[in-house]
């Protein structure tokens, strides 16, 4: 006997869940949406250049966002950033600081006290759980015989550690 559809669990059932795999951060992908514009399909064969060509506007919007968030380095940076003059598209710098004045806000189900509980928590074990972190995944990586194999082959292994570590 089939499963009724009213008892499928979405969070368990894959084709319930499908959707979401298309859901990620609403604001950010809403402003993005905003700097990038309309995104036409191309035809299935057509060639990396046409596809460069047909979207050259989407990718210079994107190279501008990204040259004005590369100002922002730290929070404070971020917190108080505000939209330089004589920027070249002023609907992008408008749609990231939308953005950053959006993303400030906590969403209405967000609880203080266990935001206060978990920054105290990781005031209090933040560097050891990272140490232990650390401590773990770096054998880890170097017990798969063919991991560890590869990662000598590229250079991998002796260099670029501290890069390994945080990554």
């Amino acid at each position: 006997m089939p499963l009724a559809t009213s008892t499928v669990n979405p969070a368990v059932d894959p084709i319930a869940r499908e959707p979401m795999q298309y859901e990620a951060d609403p604001l950010a992908d809403a402003t993005m949406a905003a700097v990038i514009g309309p995104w036409t399909s191309a035809a299935a064969d057509a060639s990396a250049a046409d596809l460069i060509a047909m979207h050259a506007p989407q990718w210079l919007a994107i190279k501008q966002a990204n040259a004005l968030m590369a100002t922002w380095t730290s929070n404070a940076t971020i917190y108080a950033w505000q939209v330089p003059e004589g920027v070249a598209q002023d609907h992008i710098a408008r749609a990231l600081a939308a953005y950053l004045r959006d993303g400030k806000a906590l969403p209405d189900w967000a609880d203080h006290a266990k935001i206060d509980r978990a920054e105290a928590l990781f005031m209090e074990y933040g560097a050891l759980s990272c140490l232990l972190l650390f401590c773990a995944s770096l054998p880890e990586c170097y017990v798969v015989p063919d991991l560890a194999a590869v990662l000598h082959v590229a250079g991998q292994l002796e260099q670029h550690t501290e890069y390994r570590i945080r990554s």
